[in-house]
């Protein structure tokens, strides 16, 4: 096996990708150094990724109470199970809400690691009176068992803050204020 070849297998040993063996003796048991005979074979291929039924995503809360303008509230996207391929889930919160983030993504690596996604009542200055939002989410992935698997919304109660407070100021005919001790 020439040098090249030799320190190839070599990295491809180092980095896990094949084993490899030196046997130092020719046929005759004198020893050729290192070189002399060196055999890499590729470790057993991973088995393909399978499919499972657990697949599908959780939402750690089904509803939101939020004030306009007021205080963020946050949930948890988790999936149940690796996924074959990365999974998105597209978040739509509508006009009424304010997103961290429209996607969450999860890698087949990190597949166990929630996805937190904050939530905040936009501040309109209509007055609506009490009024909800439903925040609509959807699964996209090239792993069959992922796309498009439901995944449930998650309703908002928003609490109107469009109120209109008056403040009347006495004024005298000539637009000074009056003095109301006289």
């Amino acid at each position: 096996m020439g040098i090249v070849s030799t320190r190839v297998v070599l990295l491809l040993s180092l980095l896990g990708l094949a084993s490899c063996t030196f046997d130092t003796s020719n046929a005759s048991g004198v020893s050729d150094g290192p070189e002399a005979r060196l055999d890499a074979s590729l470790p057993d291929a991973a088995p393909p990724c399978q499919s499972t039924d657990q697949a599908g995503v959780d939402v750690s809360e089904s509803t939101l109470e939020l004030v306009e303008g007021g205080p963020n509230r946050t949930y948890e996207l988790r999936l149940r199970s690796q996924p074959c391929s990365i999974v998105h889930v597209t978040i739509d919160g509508g006009a009424d809400l304010l997103l961290s983030t429209t996607t969450a993504m999860f890698a087949v690596a990190q597949w166990d690691q929630p996805q937190t996604i904050t939530v905040a009542a936009t501040h309109d200055f209509l007055p609506e009176g009490a009024h909800t939002a439903t925040i609509v989410q959807q699964v996209i992935s090239s792993d069959e068992s992922y796309n498009g698997s439901a995944v449930n919304n998650v309703t908002v109660s928003i609490a109107d803050r469009a109120h209109l407070t008056l403040i009347s100021i006495g004024m005298d005919n000539q637009g000074a204020e009056d003095d109301c001790d006289e």
